[in-house]
């Protein structure tokens, strides 16, 4: 949408954005990030409805919140994010962030779009903000490895990251060289197999591979990721088939003697005779 079509004056009322003066019987009302995201530059005037005073967004969707005491000249709104900077701060969802290179604050965007709402990160010249903490990973090196429904996997030029909505954790002990995602919450290196940001003390990760239905497998061993076991199986035959079995949902995964299923009843890993 062209940027001309954001009106001169707009407003913002009870998580609403109005086109035009309040006094325009012709007014378009519609949610405030459909207005902000797609319509107006990221420093667009916009004014409280009831008030009638200048303020400033910063967030995305329905989380927004005027910032005050701004350098109105100078302040930018990261869209698709909660963070937003002036000449003299930085900030995530208009509260302040304590310890940030404000001249090179900015959105760090290497994360899909729908995920950015879940997870929001910004870094400066030294370091890398989730949210408005610092997690003192290096900026310059800090990259996506991979990431899921569950968390993301990052690394710097020292060490590995888990990072979701919940927690951030520094994986000193992971091999950078050697460190490879395998699966949702799976990853392993040279010495270790990890679920998200636990080692699995007993699964080698030499020759791991994912099956399906949540089974992988070594050259000795069988684990299940849902159960967190190493199964009884023969991991030489070990294999799951992507046809399902007739008549149900469930993906056959077996060795040559038996079949390996979820039960909801045991909470474990059951097996059938062939």
């Amino acid at each position: 949408v062209p940027v001309s079509w954001c009106p001169e004056r707009s407003y913002v009322t009870d998580f609403i954005f109005v086109y035009g003066d309040e006094s325009d019987s012709s007014k378009i009302r519609l949610p405030w990030a459909y207005f902000w995201n797609f319509n107006c530059p990221k420093n667009a005037p916009v004014y409280d409805g009831k008030t009638d005073k200048k303020i400033f967004i910063s967030g995305h969707w329905m989380n927004f919140h005027s910032v005050a005491d701004v350098d109105v000249e100078t302040f930018q709104s990261f869209l698709e994010s909660g963070y937003a900077r002036d000449t003299n701060n930085s900030y995530f969802y208009g509260k302040k962030i304590i310890g940030v290179d404000t001249p090179t604050f900015e959105h760090f965007t290497s994360l899909p779009l729908a995920h950015k709402r879940m997870l929001e990160l910004a870094k400066d010249k030294n370091n890398v903000f989730k949210w408005s903490e610092n997690i003192w990973a290096n900026s310059a090196t800090f990259e996506t490895i991979w990431w899921d429904v569950t968390g993301y996997y990052f690394k710097d030029r020292q060490n590995i990251y888990w990072i979701n909505s919940e927690k951030s954790v520094t994986l000193p002990w992971a091999n950078l060289e050697t460190f490879h995602y395998l699966w949702p919450g799976i990853a392993y290196d040279k010495n270790n197999t990890y679920h998200w940001a636990s080692i699995l003390p007993d699964l080698r990760p030499r020759g791991l591979i994912y099956l399906g239905e949540w089974f992988f497998k070594n050259r000795f061993q069988v684990y299940n990721v849902i159960t967190d076991e190493i199964i009884w199986a023969d991991s030489w035959t070990f294999n799951c088939d992507p046809e399902s079995r007739e008549g149900t949902w469930l993906t056959e995964c077996g060795d040559a003697e038996n079949y390996y299923y979820f039960s909801k009843k045991t909470l474990k890993i059951d097996k059938i005779k062939k």
